[in-house]
């Protein structure tokens, strides 16, 4: 088997408390989307909800909007400015070209259960990642965006007081408009920031883990990314420190799976620590995927040659040896100098043909 198609094959079969398979796109689909998927009238044109048939159930009509997630989705109406970073992104700002729009949330009838405009944002708040400088921006995928709440709760921004606090998903208060910044919910507690100072605070409000940090991610299989007086730090639920990481390390730092963290250093060199704070899979890679089952998918840049930049596909293990499947589905080692010799071979015959094209041409 290529690797090419093994790389992009790899994935995890979901089951459910019963052992069923839950993998297939229909009862993926039902599961996690309500019935309803986002969809655009055109590449360029309004949000609105299809059923699994295709047929619309609510009208095209938004600018920006969530897929559901417990029976609720994100809409925004605004001017879109494209993202170039990310496909699909787009930044709604209000008429001044401001970042902004107007946001709301819609139950599966299409009625408004916050109005649009009521609050200066509803959803969710994506803070840069660490260890970059955290700020706040406003970005929404216009088609299917990571979905509207997490535990039920909706993240919302007051206009009067410009601060954060949590709404359930009628659109009552929970938790006060009392935060600078704040992340959604992840594993019952949230990321906030007060006077300057991360903490977290449960689903009531109440603070589980004290106002002490620089900057702090969300929870993610037990562990968050905390800043700290001489760098960074994972933590687990109750506080305790798992491992340090220096403050000039890496300039960008994932989270947990599979007892793996992503991590980059310079431009495009990505690779993985391990729970101990080890770098073992080095950073050296164009591009990384989190690993799943003790395996994870990376892009790897060939050198050039002759003025040819390439990349190959495999698969790396938690020691950093880096695999793929033969023509038996088995795991073995990665051929690099093989697959350089098929690139430098291919090269060859195309500055071949490219030469008889010219010579046919000039003939």
């Amino acid at each position: 088997m290529a690797a090419e198609s093994c790389w992009r094959n790899l994935h995890l079969l979901e089951l459910d408390n019963n052992n069923n398979d839950i993998s297939s796109y229909e009862k993926r689909f039902e599961r996690l989307h309500s019935g309803l998927i986002v969809a655009k009238n055109g590449e360029y044109g309004q949000c609105g909800y299809h059923d699994f048939n295709d047929n619309i159930v609510i009208p095209h009509k938004y600018d920006a909007a969530s897929n559901f997630l417990h029976g609720r989705a994100i809409v925004g109406i605004g001017n879109r400015k494209w993202n170039n970073r990310v496909d699909q992104i787009y930044y709604l700002t209000n008429q001044d070209g401001s970042p902004g729009g107007k946001w709301g949330c819609i139950n599966q009838n299409g009625d408004e259960v916050i109005p649009i405009g009521k609050y200066k944002m509803v959803g969710f708040g994506k803070v840069c990642h660490l260890p970059c400088q955290t700020y706040y921006e406003l970005d929404y995928e216009v088609i299917g965006f990571k979905g509207c709440c997490s535990n039920g709760l909706l993240l919302a921004l007051e206009y009067e007081s410009d601060k954060h606090g949590f709404l359930d998903i009628e659109g009552n208060i929970v938790v006060p408009f009392l935060y600078e910044y704040a992340r959604k919910y992840t594993e019952g507690v949230a990321a906030v920031c007060l006077e300057d100072k991360w903490g977290f605070i449960d689903m009531a409000g109440h603070e589980v883990l004290p106002f002490k940090f620089s900057c702090a991610s969300s929870f993610v299989n037990g562990s968050a990314l905390v800043g700290i007086s001489d760098g960074y730090a994972f933590i687990d639920l109750n506080g305790n420190e798992l491992f340090r990481l220096n403050h000039d390390k890496y300039e960008w730092i994932g989270s947990f799976k599979d007892g793996m963290v992503r991590v980059k250093r310079g431009y495009n060199k990505w690779g993985f620590i391990n729970d101990a704070g080890n770098e073992v899979v080095q950073c050296k890679y164009y591009e990384v995927y989190p690993f799943t089952r003790g395996l994870a998918k990376v892009v790897g840049s060939v050198p050039f040659v002759e003025g040819l930049s390439h990349y190959y596909y495999c698969l790396v293990d938690k020691d950093g040896n880096e695999l793929e499947m033969d023509d038996t589905g088995k795991l073995v080692p990665y051929d690099y100098c093989c697959y350089l010799e098929r690139k430098i071979e291919e090269h060859e015959k195309d500055k071949i043909e490219r030469a008889n094209i010219r010579r046919m041409y000039d003939w």
